[in-house]
């Protein structure tokens, strides 16, 4: 990483920190934001994925790629006049027996010969040091007092243990629901992306449908649901399938919507491992790429929830 100009840190003016808000954007942001907020750095976050974005990134990518890495890219570009830095972390080794998808390991690397900007980043490999200290060093490369960033980092884990009480209070208000409750299996930023997806979210809620989304799990019982199951090498792909164990058995749960991106790989594996699984509840695996249309994914849905409705029906008469 380029050393940081004194320029930047003028009195007068906070460092602008800036956030493309694709891929573990929407795992880590709370985090993220709290931490450079809490040392004084102004955070912006790059405009919602919309048709320029993705055709901005798409135009800078290699087709192998999968879409949300070409919109992460179409993100950055959408930063590259608004912020000093444009902060890209290299999530590589976050548990002692599993490492992340290529694409995260390398994307600072990557990034930083699309956008041609300055870029901040840390490492994130468990193996070599804690994370603490991976964000320790890096509030010190922006120049901030030890204790600064100790105070900045402790702010930041409570934010995100906040969220972690919500999503579990969450997971447990939609288990006591009335109502047919589907699963929807994926990565956050498929899920979330309402361009992405399609908005696939809001069409479940429209048929009057509860939702557990893989994200609202608790990894403890994730991590129950994998035990004698073939080993997953990929560690976010591990809380999905794990995620995805659960409700193929829970009694709660009436079909999966399994997501994920064309040209993703570890997707592509986990899906075809799920459909050897020995269950009888319904599986809809949907695909998303840069031609998914909304109407495609709208007329699946209401299939797919028709189905399950009546298939209800008939256990229940």
């Amino acid at each position: 990483m380029k050393k940081i100009s004194k320029a930047c840190f003028s009195p007068r003016r906070k460092i602008k920190i800036g956030l493309p808000k694709g891929l573990l954007w929407y795992k880590y942001h709370r985090f993220w934001e709290v931490f450079f907020k809490e040392l004084g750095a102004e955070v912006v976050k790059s405009s919602d994925t919309n048709k320029k974005i993705v055709e901005e990134g798409t135009k800078k990518s290699v087709d192998e790629l999968c879409i949300p890495v070409k919109i992460f890219f179409g993100s950055c570009l959408d930063l590259i006049d608004k912020c000093d830095w444009i902060f890209i972390p290299r999530y590589w080794i976050i548990d002692r027996k599993s490492i992340t998808c290529p694409k995260l390991i390398t994307l600072p690397d990557t990034a930083i010969m699309i956008i041609r900007k300055k870029i901040l980043t840390t490492t994130i490999n468990i193996k070599r040091k804690p994370i603490f200290l991976s964000f320790f060093f890096l509030g010190l490369k922006l120049k901030k007092n030890p204790l600064k960033v100790i105070q900045a980092y402790r702010a930041a884990i409570r934010a995100q243990e906040m969220n972690e009480t919500y999503l579990e209070k969450e997971f447990q208000k939609k288990l006591a629901s009335p109502l047919l409750t589907v699963a929807v299996v994926g990565h956050e930023y498929n899920i979330y992306d309402n361009y992405i997806n399609q908005e696939l979210i809001s069409e479940i809620e429209k048929q009057n449908v509860n939702i557990i989304t893989s994200d609202l799990v608790p990894q403890s019982l994730s991590d129950t649901y994998l035990k004698e199951k073939p080993f997953i090498y990929w560690s976010y792909e591990r809380e999905i399938i794990g995620t995805a164990y659960w409700a193929l058995s829970a009694k709660k749960i009436s079909g999966l919507i399994l997501i994920s991106s064309f040209n993703c790989g570890p997707d592509s594996l986990l899906h075809e491992q799920l459909l050897l699984e020995d269950s009888k509840k319904p599986i809809l695996s949907i695909l998303v790429d840069e031609s998914t249309s909304k109407e495609t994914v709208k007329t699946r849905i209401e299939a797919f929830l028709e189905m399950l409705k009546r298939k209800g029906q008939i256990i229940n008469t």
